[in-house]
């Protein structure tokens, strides 16, 4: 692991979320999932929000939806869905995949760090909202802690989240990789890492190749531990339920390759 110093941090320049998640970067993510694996996250989604409206179905938000590969499953089990992702390209290829499944899932083009502006323009709460993949990991602790409060805000008084990450430090420091390669579909990715210890972050330069194009981006995923994790879900205001370490329900435990935890959001009076 390679360490900046403060002046080298300052000077960084890095993709902001809207110009990394475009082309190629698509490209890749949308082809790097298994089905089989989309299958059994959705069906540990449903399972997390079954019955909690007290209605025939729910109303979920999914954050950082992308193409909707959770979206499109739950909404094939009857749960209302609106995704919520900053991508254009990826809510179209949504749009379009949904036509063909014949359901509805409703989209929402915005930055996670504006979950703000959802509550202010929809005052319909959300029975619940999941986040699945390494969107947590985009926030530094500031931001963090401002969308869990505005998710609190989403989310009605009883509902659940489930928020998925493999960003916590228990899990990614174990495991960390100067260099890792990934080929999936049409288009292929060399991926630098640089380990910021000041800033408790890891720094990767992409090399995105695909299609005769080559790309280079620069993106930075933010590592919290456990203990930062779940002290900011209490302080929105949810009470943790569960911490995972896979689908199976089983607990989580240091080095497993991914936390999910399971939220209820908390009365003022709990």
């Amino acid at each position: 692991m390679n360490a900046n110093d403060t002046a080298e941090n300052d000077d960084i320049q890095l993709d902001t979320p809207k110009a990394f998640f475009e082309g190629l970067a698509l490209d890749l993510w949308n082809a790097v999932v298994p089905a089989e694996l989309t299958t059994a996250e959705v069906e540990f989604l449903a399972e997390q929000f079954k019955g909690i409206s007290g209605r025939q179905t729910a109303r979920l938000l999914d954050i950082a939806c992308g193409s909707g590969r959770h979206a499109i499953g739950l909404a094939k089990q009857r749960f209302e869905v609106t995704g919520l992702d900053i991508a254009t390209p990826e809510l179209e290829r949504l749009a379009a995949q949904a036509k063909l499944a014949k359901v509805t899932v409703a989209t929402v083009e915005q930055d996670m760090r504006e979950l703000g502006a959802l509550v202010d323009g929809d005052k319909k709460p959300f029975d619940g909202a999941y986040v699945f993949g390494n969107a947590l990991g985009y926030l530094d602790p500031d931001e963090l802690a401002a969308f869990l409060n505005d998710l609190g805000s989403v989310v009605r008084i009883g509902g659940r989240v489930v928020l998925e990450t493999a960003m916590v430090a228990e899990s990614f420091l174990q495991g960390f990789e100067d260099q890792v390669a990934i080929d999936a579909g049409d288009v292929k990715v060399v991926i630098d890492n640089d380990y910021d210890i000041i800033g408790s972050r890891v720094i990767g330069t992409y090399t995105f190749e695909g299609g005769g194009k080559t790309v280079v981006k620069r993106f930075a995923h933010h590592v919290v531990s456990c203990r930062e994790l779940f002290e900011a879900i209490e302080d929105a205001g949810f009470e943790l339920e569960k911490a995972l370490g896979d689908l199976d329900g089983s607990p989580y435990e240091i080095n497993d390759p991914r936390l999910i935890v399971v939220a209820r959001r908390a009365s003022s009076e709990d």
